[in-house]
């Protein structure tokens, strides 16, 4: 099978890591047919069986990368079983520190883990980083990072204010009243199967922090931080999404990236110039359904990363999502942006995450099946590399 090409309209440096820096890490399967082969392995690969859902924050005053992920050291695929942390300088990645943030069973402050899910990440001071995320019991919580002790404090529960609400803690029961507050729709899914997800990366708009709450069927929610713990909401999307709705800030103007919005198959694109008062009509980029894009400003333009089905037909269990597809400009509509990157991975490219330096430089976490763990969901391992910089 002939490799995909990578389009290359940037400057690529790819990183080569020296597998010998931990000689109990697995060594990757021999495919040839994988953009990405130069990558470095990030997560405990010699003791965790999977690992998806990367997170990161960057501190640019350390050099030092934060990347929080779900993994699990018995299951496959998608697992529920634990949160990690990885620690590293972006540039020598292969000198990665790794930590467990919390796994099922884990107790702390009195509260009982059961299966943590969805881990999002931000900087909380120039030495500390915030890690949130909800597990089974529908509520949501956080636990903070110190990089001097390399310690954590206490797990605690998110405060939230919700005018006229009642509830003093995000979940499930929060969610439902800042729908109610805000004169949105919701559906019944969000309190039996799955629950309040903050997955959008935290961005800061006018030194304030905000995020987005979404869920399995239900209206995203925009929200931000009154003081360094509570949020509160701010405005609703007027339709449901599917699980993830990325958010960024651009040119005065909330930008998102919806999941099955409105019932429309794969990725949406609109933006709002007026608080979400209205909204661009949507544009879809992707009818892969299965996609968690992402999304960010880049060198006065937007930059957008979604997977994609390669249309590529193999005998053997391959993933949905086997293609990056990287677009770069401005303007109303994404599908006009120019392709900078289109990569391809036979064993999955998923869950996109990517951070720059001062420099402009890009660099990108991402999931794949590269150690031959898991062949259809390409969430083995987390892999980072440095993408150089785009023009």
């Amino acid at each position: 099978m002939k490799n995909l090409l990578l389009l290359l309209t940037s400057i690529f440096t790819l990183i080569a890591c020296d597998e010998k820096i931990n000689d109990n890490r697995p060594l990757p399967v021999d495919d040839p047919e994988y953009d990405f082969k130069n990558a470095c392995i990030i997560n405990d690969a010699a003791r965790q069986t999977c690992a998806s859902a990367v997170q990161i924050a960057y501190n640019p005053y350390l050099g030092v990368a934060f990347a929080v992920y779900l993994t699990s050291n018995t299951g496959y695929g998608e697992q529920r079983d634990e949160i990690a942390l990885a620690v590293f300088d972006p540039y020598q990645p292969q000198k990665v520190k790794t930590f467990t943030v919390v796994k099922t069973g884990d107790v702390s402050n009195n509260f009982k883990m059961n299966a943590p899910f969805e881990p999002n990440i931000f900087l909380l001071n120039n030495k500390t980083v915030r890690i949130t995320f909800f597990d089974k019991s529908m509520w949501n919580y956080y636990i903070d990072f110190d990089y001097g002790t390399e310690s954590f404090s206490l797990i605690n529960q998110m405060p939230v204010n919700i005018p006229s609400g009642t509830q003093k803690y995000m979940g499930t029961g929060a969610y439902q009243q800042m729908l109610s507050y805000l004169g949105l729709p919701m559906s019944n899914m969000i309190m039996s199967q799955y629950g309040a997800a903050v997955v959008s990366p935290y961005i800061s708009v006018s030194g304030e922090r905000y995020s987005v709450v979404s869920s399995l069927k239900a209206c995203p929610v925009i929200i931000k931080f009154i003081d360094d713990k509570t949020v509160a909401p701010v405005f609703g999307l007027p339709y449901m999404t599917e699980f993830e709705c990325f958010m960024c800030y651009f040119e005065g103007e909330f930008h998102f990236l919806a999941r099955n919005y409105n019932g429309t198959y794969g990725i949406s694109y609109f933006k709002t110039s007026d608080h979400g008062k209205t909204f661009t009509e949507p544009i879809v980029l992707t009818n892969s359904i299965d996609s968690r894009p992402f999304m960010k400003t880049y060198k006065n333009k937007l930059l957008i990363v979604y997977s994609a089905k390669s249309g590529i037909v193999s005998d053997e269990p391959k993933p949905a999502r086997d293609k990056l597809i990287f677009k770069y400009g401005t303007g109303n509509n994404p599908n006009e942006y120019k392709t900078v990157i289109e990569a391809y991975n036979y064993h999955g490219l998923v869950y996109p995450y990517l951070i720059e330096t001062a420099d402009n430089n890009l660099f990108m976490a991402f999931s794949s099946s590269f150690l031959g763990f898991e062949k259809t969901q390409g969430k083995d391992c987390i892999q980072f590399i440095n993408l150089g910089i785009i023009q």
